[in-house]
């Protein structure tokens, strides 16, 4: 009987003993994340209405300040949160080895994933709804606030914060699963969310010597970028759902990988032997351009020669480029 009840909670997508697990882990981020939004929104929002009533701010600065809610500024910091959530949820658990143990106990990979996702969700997802709604409600049955205030764009802005928070995490879990340490998954994941306008930006600036890159081919890769995406999100309050199609696209390539890994991989630079050449043909064009655009820069003052002072940068960044991929990877391969 005891047998068949582990068969059944296999099969199941939430698991309350490992939801335990994930939240003492998660605990001291959440709670401070909490204390973060609550400051932040309820009772930001609390204080500047008594501004208002005490005559300390007009009307004018408070629609100002209320549509600056969400700035890059608090953007920044909740990318911060969430960045380092997901990191903790599957990157660090892969050095400490606690995610091996997990999948050796009567738990599936698909019930670990999904676990590990929902307690995310719960402890940074439903705290940002919770004062979203709060600020929401503060905000509404203000007769006075209400009547300068777009109900409609506040709730707008509200559910496009969610969604772009959502990206992050489901983006930077996707790539926990890529690479064998927090400190690979936090750096290549950060430079990866610039591409493939990234390296659109090197190569022009290697050819231009860094002239401004305004053309239309820009525009159009710069938009299918996925962290260009935040940026319009952000500023326009549109494509939301382009941001949820990541979200969801990210989501599931990470369990792909999930269920793809092996376990003895956890502590190599990169958890699969597939992605190797992908990386070295990467990193060795990236640095290679981005040698000539330093020692261009550089070595103008010493000399006018650009062609020169770009093709020693050249040589110098495909050396790197081609060195410090290859140390990287044997120097963590798992033996």
């Amino acid at each position: 009987m005891l047998w068949e009840v582990k068969i059944m909670s296999n099969k199941s997508l939430f698991n309350i003993t490992l939801f335990k697990k994930e939240v003492k882990t998660l605990s001291v981020l959440a709670v401070v994340n909490f204390v973060y939004l609550a400051f932040y929104f309820p009772f930001r929002s609390l204080q500047i209405i008594m501004d208002i009533t005490s005559g300390n701010i007009d009307m004018y600065n408070f629609v100002n300040t209320y549509r600056n809610f969400a700035n890059p500024s608090f953007i920044f910091v909740e990318a911060i949160f969430m960045i380092a959530a997901s990191l903790m949820l599957f990157s660090a658990e892969k050095n400490s080895k606690t995610i091996e143990v997990l999948v050796t106990a009567p738990f599936s990979r698909l019930q670990i994933y999904a676990t590990k996702i929902i307690t995310g969700m719960v402890l940074f997802i439903l705290p940002s709804i919770v004062m979203y709604f709060l600020t929401y409600m503060i905000v509404s049955t203000n007769p006075l606030i209400s009547s300068v205030i777009y109900l409609n764009e506040t709730l707008q802005m509200f559910i496009t914060g969610i969604i772009i928070k959502l990206t992050i995490f489901s983006y930077f879990v996707m790539i926990s699963m890529l690479f064998g340490s927090t400190a690979a998954s936090l750096i290549c994941g950060t430079i990866f969310s610039a591409m493939p306008f990234g390296i659109y930006a090197l190569i022009i600036a290697f050819i231009k010597g860094g002239d401004a890159i305004d053309n239309q081919l820009g525009q159009i890769i710069s938009r299918v970028t996925p962290s260009a995406q935040l940026f319009y999100v952000a500023s326009e309050l549109t494509s939301k759902y382009v941001l949820l199609a990541y979200c969801i696209l990210y989501l599931f390539a990470g369990y792909i990988l999930f269920e793809m890994y092996k376990m003895e991989k956890n502590g190599e630079f990169l958890t699969f032997k597939w992605t190797e050449p992908v990386f070295k043909v990467g990193f060795f064009i990236c640095m290679a351009l981005l040698g000539g655009i330093i020692f261009e820069a550089m070595l103008y003052s010493v000399s006018s020669f650009t062609l020169i002072n770009k093709s020693i940068g050249l040589v110098l960044g495909s050396l790197a480029g081609y060195f410090i991929p290859k140390y990287l990877i044997n120097n963590k391969r798992a033996i």
